[in-house]
């Protein structure tokens, strides 16, 4: 399993907050009227893998020396209450900018890269790719940028590779992209 941490800065804290703001106490019903975030609005989230050495084949842990907590999961049963040791693999990077284009943000994801120099695992944290569009005509990727020095397990997870990647980072969805799963969500479904 995998775990995540999001902070927004008070520019998104501030849409959180009027979207979910109601005169009702105890009614959870969003004003989606008020879902845009201004120019500038900062999200990052820290991503952690419970995946132990012993997950990977003999001498291949890609996390070796990886930042490492404990979290708390929402479980019931026997393990509620038991701490679950977690690595930190994935940082992940939203900035709304009207520089980006139709979409309107830049992604950034850092991956761990147990191979970069220093002790510090916040230094081993390598950037695998910049996207900043849709690339609606499906056939050219010129939104995104995939880091060729990237450690090969997060380069490996990259999707649509034909006819070229497009950023996803290891914890995400194999089956989409971070421009993909998070602005068509502000979109009405069809």
């Amino acid at each position: 399993p995998n775990y995540a941490v999001a902070k927004y800065d008070a520019r998104g804290d501030r849409v959180f907050q009027q979207l979910w703001n109601t005169s009702v106490a105890g009614v959870d019903t969003p004003r989606r009227d008020r879902m845009q975030f201004t120019q500038g609005s900062f999200v990052y989230k820290l991503l952690f893998s419970a995946a132990k050495p012993s997950d990977f084949p003999s001498g291949q842990d890609p996390l070796s020396g990886s930042l490492e907590v404990d979290v708390m999961p929402n479980s019931s049963g026997a393990a509620a209450g038991t701490a679950l040791p977690v690595r930190l693999l994935q940082i992940d990077i939203a900035v709304k900018d009207a520089r980006a284009g139709v979409a309107g943000w830049y992604f950034l994801t850092y991956v761990y890269d147990k191979s970069l120099p220093g002790s510090s695992p916040w230094r081993k944290m390598a950037p695998l790719g910049l996207t900043w569009g849709n690339d609606p005509d499906g056939t050219t990727v010129t939104h995104s940028w995939i880091n060729p020095a990237a450690p090969a397990y997060a380069r490996a997870h990259v999707t649509f590779k034909h006819p070229e990647p497009r950023l996803n980072g290891p914890v995400d969805n194999p089956n989409s992209a971070c421009m993909s799963c998070h602005t068509t969500a502000q979109s009405a479904s069809a």
